[in-house]
Formats: structure tokens, C-alpha cells, sequence
């Protein structure tokens, strides 16, 4: 886990991979729905140079 965010609602969690991987993927954001626990959804990171980083930040 390389960064958590939250909202009143879910919480968001960054996975970043230690390297790029064939797909160009450099990791997801997956989120949680805080009253539950459970899961909502997971969104990958794609990237085109192995130079590009992975950064979120929660926009209101």
C-alpha cells in the first residue's frame, strides 16, 4: 500500500507496482466503501514510459 485517501463515503487506495508491467500498468487505485468494508471498484494506472510515476489526489 503505497497511499490511502478518504472521503465522507469510501476510502481510496494506492498499489503501485515496483516496475511496469507488459500491459503498461503501473498499479491501481481501489476503493472501499467505508460503512460496509467492502470493495466498490478498482481502477488501473496505465502509463507509456517506465519514467512516469503514479499520484493521486481526492478532488471535491
Amino acid at each position: 500500500m503505497n497511499d490511502v485517501q478518504f472521503n465522507d463515503r469510501e476510502m481510496y487506495v494506492l498499489l503501485k507496482n515496483f516496475d511496469i508491467q507488459r500491459d503498461n500498468k503501473l498499479g491501481d487505485i481501489t476503493s472501499y466503501d467505508l460503512k460496509s468494508g467492502k470493495k466498490v471498484k478498482t481502477i488501473p494506472l496505465k502509463a507509456n514510459k517506465e519514467w512516469e510515476i503514479a499520484r493521486f489526489e481526492i478532488l471535491k
